[in-house]
């Protein structure tokens, strides 16, 4: 059986169902022909995985094998949600996903809003992800 591929929807208009255990696809595929929002069958995020015990790879397969199954050939998506390391990113990729939901809470400053600007430098600290240092580089952060 050839396995349906997700595709990049774009600016598309699209909703993401989010098949926690695996076993909802046909009804989200149900749900789905009645709305003109692209679908994004395969959305989970890394924390739900492990909390489920799920690998991106299921997670993927069952979304495929149920549109295989019902014959579904309109574009869909895959979104790997609230990723928060590199390797995150690669296993996710690795796996078909193609957007990606980066969530960077671990690195927000929740009290910024509420520093003067003269003290939002000196409370600045480099960061440490994936082993390199992050510094501000023009009002955004670089890797």
């Amino acid at each position: 059986m050839i396995l349906p591929q997700p595709a990049l929807l774009g600016l598309r208009k699209s909703f993401g169902f989010g098949d926690r255990l695996g076993l909802a696809t046909p009804g989200h595929l149900a749900a789905a022909r009645k709305s003109d929002f692209a679908p994004v069958f395969a959305q989970q995020s890394i924390r739900e995985m492990a909390r489920t015990q799920r690998t991106p790879e299921e997670v993927m397969r069952s979304a495929q094998s149920a549109l295989a199954q019902s014959g579904y050939t309109s574009p869909w998506g895959a979104d790997a949600d609230h990723l928060k390391t590199a390797e995150d990113v690669r296993r996710t990729a690795a796996a078909g996903f193609c957007f990606f939901t980066i969530d960077p809470s671990e690195v927000v400053n929740n009290h910024a809003e509420a520093l003067a600007a003269n003290e939002l430098r000196p409370r600045h600290r480099a960061e440490r992800v994936d082993g390199r240092t992050r510094r501000p580089r023009h009002g955004r952060t670089a890797l």
